[in-house]
């Protein structure tokens, strides 16, 4: 039903820039100038009303994913075991909220020694950056941490009219999230480390 919507608005302001184009080069004819010298304008403005932020926005989520997303250990499990012998023997299960936080910044405990954390901050335009760290919280160093971006939004929680251009939504820099699942699985290995009940 949605899709119906999104293609009638389509239809309707495609049919709108086309009435405009086609109203400048008559009166631009009337004049005794070039039609297209009057319709190439109106059409670039009535491309710009909805579009502006197209072109920005897919070059901007490019530059970002390749500036610094991805999957990055600054410290392995084994190297953190030993500059801290005999800790991680002493991790027990407690009652640890799931995680807590809104949509934007939440923390999920793993245990009595580790945070996963993840931020989402706006960089430009629709482009977020989503941070997710694993954080030893005695000492706030960050052990490992995932970086990736997204643009657009997504009806589901529209905030903005961006939100509602499909166009513009990416939801990762890469396809096959390996570098998700690689950091799912250092967080998972740091659950692990729990000591008995």
């Amino acid at each position: 039903m949605l899709g119906l919507v999104y293609l009638l608005a389509f239809l309707v302001y495609l049919l709108l820039s086309v009435g405009v184009v086609s109203f400048s080069s008559k009166k631009a004819k009337e004049r005794g100038i070039a039609g297209w010298k009057w319709g190439v304008p109106a059409a670039l403005i009535m491309y710009l009303i909805v579009f502006w932020d197209h072109i920005p926005t897919l070059v901007s989520h490019g530059y970002f994913c390749n500036k610094d997303a991805g999957f990055k250990i600054h410290k392995t499990l084994e190297q953190w075991n030993k500059e801290y012998p005999g800790v991680a023997e002493t991790l027990n299960y407690e009652d640890f909220p799931q995680s807590e936080g809104d949509r934007n910044h939440y923390i999920r405990h793993l245990n009595q020694r580790f945070d996963s954390v993840f931020t989402r901050t706006p960089v430009f335009l629709s482009v977020k950056q989503r941070k997710y760290q694993v954080i030893d919280i005695s000492t706030n160093e960050v052990l490992a941490e995932y970086i990736d971006y997204s643009s657009g939004g997504g009806f589901q929680n529209a905030n903005a009219l961006t939100d509602y251009k499909l166009w513009l939504a990416s939801n990762s820099c890469e396809n096959d999230m390996a570098s998700r699942t690689l950091f799912n699985a250092f967080r998972s290995s740091l659950e692990k480390i729990k000591g008995k009940k």
